[in-house]
């Protein structure tokens, strides 16, 4: 004999009802059971949705720095902890008009003579001055800017190399420079950077082409001793502007490829960024760089560098 077991259904579903006599049936449940059925499942759907457009917008969306203070690497012997002050930094703009034909951009290298690893002509090297010329001649041609490219030899004296007092020079040099080009807003000292062994590989790679490495280079004026900040003898009323510069630059970069940009070097001196708000220390590719490699990465430094002056 076959035994058969009722089950009730959810009300969801079935709604039970009884009659006069106390009988049970069972009948479909009304239409508004349904619905609440198919808004909740349409609820469901929606949220699955929005956290996907959510994650992908978050993926395609231009790169945020995940913690400030990672976008800098302070130098043994540098105090930096109020320089690094995020809401001072992140509270400055910059904004550039380039509606006029008076100079705008002054380009420099305070160590005119470091070479990189090939040679444009039989035993002569190209060098960091060359560097300059090919970033004078980016933002003119394909920005539209008025660009001054300094040729001073300031690391050389008497004819023999000598960089002990290479910044006092060509900070003379680049004052007379502001007085010739009064509008001029932007200056950058173009150098090479000392390249290291630990480095897996001397250049990155973007769209297929080898690129040299940037690195931006601020000096805070300030030494560490055991923790204790001391003066260092030079003072920077630009200091924070600096920073901002060059970390609006950083992101720019880093937005074009994560691995073009290293972090903003902090030095415990004042080097060359000291004589305008938008002045950058910039250093481009190292000794073992080819020059190849230089002027690909410069096309991306010319476009952070018109990013972080508010350039549009």
């Amino acid at each position: 004999m076959f035994v058969f077991k009722t089950i009730k259904i959810p009300h969801l579903i079935k709604k039970e009802r009884c009659t006069r006599r106390g009988r049970v049936y069972y009948r479909k449940s009304e239409k508004g059971s349904f619905k609440r059925i198919f808004n909740f499942l349409g609820i469901i759907c929606f949220l699955v949705c929005a956290l996907y457009f959510v994650s992908t917008y978050e993926k395609e969306s231009p790169v945020e720095e995940s913690d400030f203070l990672s976008n800098f690497k302070v130098e043994e012997g540098a105090y930096a902890d109020d320089a690094l002050n995020e809401e001072n930094i992140k509270s400055i703009e910059f904004k550039t008009d380039i509606n006029n034909e008076e100079a705008q951009v002054i380009i420099f290298q305070t160590h005119f003579s470091e070479e990189y690893n090939e040679e444009k002509l039989e035993g002569v090297k190209y060098t960091v001055a060359d560097a300059g010329k090919k970033l004078a001649e980016i933002l003119a041609n394909d920005y539209g800017l008025t660009v001054v490219h300094d040729m001073g030899e300031y690391d050389i004296e008497n004819g023999a190399l000598d960089r002990e007092n290479s910044y006092e020079r060509s900070g003379e040099g680049v004052e007379k420079l502001m007085e010739k080009y009064p509008n001029a807003e932007i200056f950058i000292d173009i150098h090479r950077d000392a390249y290291t062994e630990s480095e897996n590989v001397n250049y990155t790679v973007i769209d297929g082409k080898k690129c040299a490495y940037l690195m931006p280079v601020v000096g805070v004026c300030a030494i560490n001793n055991n923790g204790v900040k001391e003066e260092s003898g030079y003072t920077n009323e630009f200091l924070y502007k600096n920073l901002k510069f060059a970390y609006d630059f950083r992101l720019a970069c880093q937005n074009l490829s994560d691995s073009l940009c290293k972090e903003i070097y902090l030095k415990p001196y004042r080097y060359s960024t000291y004589h305008a708000p938008m002045s950058i220390l910039l250093e481009v590719g190292n000794e073992k760089s080819t020059f190849e490699e230089v002027e690909n990465s410069l096309y991306y430094a010319a476009e952070g560098i018109t990013k972080a002056a508010g350039i549009e």
